[in-house]
C-alpha cells in the first residue's frame, strides 16, 4: 500500500487577518494557493507548479512551520 501524503494545509494570516491556504495537485503537479477559502471570490487562486515551489519557494507569505511541512510532505 502506497503511503498517503498530506495535500492540504491552512493558516490564519495576520496581515489580512484571514485564513489561507493550499491544496496540491499531485495528479497535476501543482499547489493551487487559496486566499479566504470558502469565498465566492473568483480571484482568491494562484497556481503554482510543484517543482517551482522546491526551487523557488511559495508564491504568497507562508509561515514557516508550514512551509517545512510542505517541503517534508512534497519532497
Amino acid at each position: 500500500m502506497a503511503e498517503k501524503i498530506q495535500t492540504s494545509w491552512m493558516w490564519f494570516d495576520e496581515a489580512t487577518n484571514g485564513i489561507m491556504g493550499a491544496i496540491v495537485d499531485l495528479d497535476n503537479q501543482q499547489i493551487q494557493w487559496i486566499d479566504q477559502p470558502g469565498c465566492a471570490c473568483g480571484d482568491n487562486m494562484q497556481i503554482q507548479s510543484i517543482d517551482d515551489f522546491l526551487k523557488n519557494g511559495a508564491i504568497p507569505y507562508v509561515p514557516q512551520d508550514v512551509l517545512d511541512e510542505m517541503h517534508t510532505a512534497l519532497a
